[in-house]
This record gives C-alpha cells, structure tokens and sequence, in this order.
C-alpha cells in the first residue's frame, strides 16, 4: 500500500487567505511606494489623549495619505479613515452652531499641541490589522477567503478589491 497524494489538490483555505493577505500587504507596499514617489500630499496623523485633570491634547503618531476610507501611514501603518480638519489661526466667530463650537476648540487643542497652521490633521483613526480577525470585520476592510477587500462606505453591499481601489485612490492623489 502506498500513499497517493494528488498533483492538482485545490488550494486550502488557509492557503487562500495567507495569500490574500500577501496580496494586501503588496498592494499597500506598492501604494505607499508610488505615494511616496509622487511627493504625494500627506496629513498629520494623531490621537486625541484625556489627561487626567486637564483638557485633552493631540498626539501625534506619524503622517499619512488619506485613501478613500483608508489612511495609509508613511510607515507603512493602516488605519481606516477618521476624521480630519485643516488647523487654521483662530478667529472670533460669533453665533456659532455646536459642531462649529467643538470643531473650533479642537483647532485651538491642536495648535496649542504644537500643530501648525495649514496642516490637515486626521486624527482618531483606528488601526487595521491584515490578519484573518478580517473576516468578520465591520470596518472598511474584509477579508474574503481569496482576497481583501474595501467596504468604501459603511452602507455599501458591493465590495471592491484592494488593489484596483489603491491603485484608482493613489491615482486621484497624484494626479495621474
């Protein structure tokens, strides 16, 4: 008796998504690349941190490109997309609405933080891990059992794949 073991066996599971998740980490190595090229326009990224028994403070973690629902470090680091805001000196405005109120003290949180002006700020973003914890991910990133994927908007059914949203949101970015 001998063991037979077949030339053509189908790919595993496991296989799939390893490979997926190499084909993720291409892409964004690629994007990153071509970005970094272009000279492409970036943005600050940070944090908003409580200290304790003090208002809060920005603090920075890098800079980035922002990608559609995605920030892609300089570092290499992904995020999906938070918010961001163009810090700008401080004016008095007069019979502001509250988000107009909030957004100005963060403006004066983050220039106080050393942020200059006429930098773009993202801020709060939470990072993405490529692993297969993917799977059942709600945010902007699912992994499929052959591919990853982008969920561009929270509501969206269809799904598109990394590489083709990189390469068209890279595109936009560098104007080409």
């Amino acid at each position: 008796m001998h063991d037979e073991t077949p030339t053509d066996a189908a790919p595993t599971d496991a296989a799939l998504t390893d490979a997926a998740l190499d084909a993720a980490r291409s892409a964004l190595a690629r994007a990153r690349d071509r970005l970094d090229a272009a000279g492409a326009r970036d943005e600050l990224l940070a944090t908003w941190v409580t200290r304790r028994f003090r208002s809060g403070t920005f603090v920075t973690v890098g800079r980035g490109w922002r990608l559609g629902v995605l920030l892609l470090g300089r570092d290499g680091a992904l995020y999906a997309g938070g918010p961001s805001m163009r810090i700008d000196t401080l004016r008095h405005d007069n019979h502001q609405s509250n988000l107009a109120a909030e957004r100005r003290a963060l403006r004066a949180a983050a220039l106080a933080a050393g942020v200059p002006a006429g930098e773009t700020l993202a801020y709060d973003a939470d990072p993405i891990t490529l692993d297969d914890g993917l799977t059942a991910s709600p945010g902007p990133l699912v992994l499929s059992p052959d591919a990853v994927l982008v969920r561009w908007n929270p509501h969206a059914t269809d799904l598109v794949p990394l590489g083709p949203y990189l390469d068209d949101r890279v595109g936009l970015l560098i104007g080409s």
